[in-house]
């Protein structure tokens, strides 16, 4: 029985401080939160001696936050390796070479072979092949010319043995790359339709609840003590049992690690509204190679055709 008393008090001692301090800032803000209710339903299993109810209310949330950090931090690599597709100086025609930031509109900028490129534009002098697979998915480098104007972007890699001769279109705030880690970034942000409902049925739910449980330990008193007793006991059980960690733990999880797992596989959604969206599909079209293919040819057999 003690082992099992500390075993509880030092889950409930180490995970519940984060639930408190949320808790607590929504309190002075006045808004009653489902932090809240899981605070008030680990005081309530810890007053009725209920210490393993306690320790899972506590290391489950806490352990959802958890999780949750580490996804967040995944976020974060993903968004910088997308910043370091951009090089941070860039090379003019003249030789200098500057901060990429410093390169406005109609500035030539200088790429030799194997450089990658520092800004959207297009080639001006020179000729050569580019690799865009990390932005476009294309398998193959693409040729490009100064006859066709031929446009490149941030981040993409000269592979070809040609030196090319870029005109600035957009600065590097504005280019492919930087909108691709605003889309990484945003789609985080994004709450999908599951928990904007969640959310709002916390609104509601979790006042509710309240109210409920202090009418149940105070109104029943007026019949004596014993029945008082009786009824706070079991407005206590009532928050226990109505504590919705495992809804507060699963919904906003989930699509930080989905949309996390697909920016790290190169796959950038939107929001969790779009990844919803992915369920309800019946047919799914690929446009290139590179997305379902890797782009290397072979032959697999011979038929031959008879006269």
């Amino acid at each position: 029985k003690y082992v099992y008393v500390c075993a509880g008090g030092i889950a409930v001692f180490l995970c519940v401080p984060p639930i408190l301090n949320r808790a607590w800032a929504s309190a002075r803000m006045g808004v009653l939160d489902v932090h809240i209710l899981m605070s008030i339903s680990i005081l309530g299993a810890l007053c009725l001696g209920d210490f393993s109810e306690a320790a899972a209310v506590a290391v489950l949330f806490a352990l959802s936050e958890w999780i949750e950090s580490r996804t967040r931090a995944g976020v974060s690599a993903a968004v910088s390796q997308l910043v370091a597709l951009q090089p941070e100086t860039a090379t003019l025609r003249d030789g200098r070479s500057i901060p990429v930031e410093h390169v406005t509109v109609g500035d030539i900028v200088a790429v030799r072979a194997g450089e990658r490129v520092p800004v959207d534009g297009a080639v001006v002098s020179g000729s050569s092949v580019v690799n865009q697979a990390n932005l476009t998915g294309e398998s193959k480098p693409v040729s490009k010319n100064a006859k066709r104007r031929d446009l490149v972007y941030a981040g993409t890699i000269n592979c070809g043995g040609g030196y090319l001769e870029i005109v600035c279109h957009k600065v590097s705030r504005d280019s492919a790359v930087a909108k691709m880690v605003a889309l990484v970034e945003q789609a985080h942000l994004q709450s999908s339709p599951t928990e904007q409902r969640v959310k709002q049925v916390a609104k509601y739910y979790t006042p509710i609840v309240v109210i409920l449980s202090i009418l149940l330990a105070t109104v029943p008193w007026l019949w004596g003590a014993a029945t008082g007793s009786a009824y706070t006991k079991l407005a206590l059980f009532m928050l226990i049992t109505a504590c919705p960690c495992a809804l507060v733990i699963s919904t906003p999880i989930t699509y930080v690690c989905a949309l996390t797992r697909g920016a790290r596989m190169g796959i950038l959604v939107k929001g969790g509204e779009h990844l919803e969206a992915l369920a309800k599909l019946d047919i799914l079209a690929f446009d290139k190679t590179g997305t379902l293919t890797h782009g290397a040819y072979a032959i697999e057999s011979f038929l031959l055709i008879e006269p």
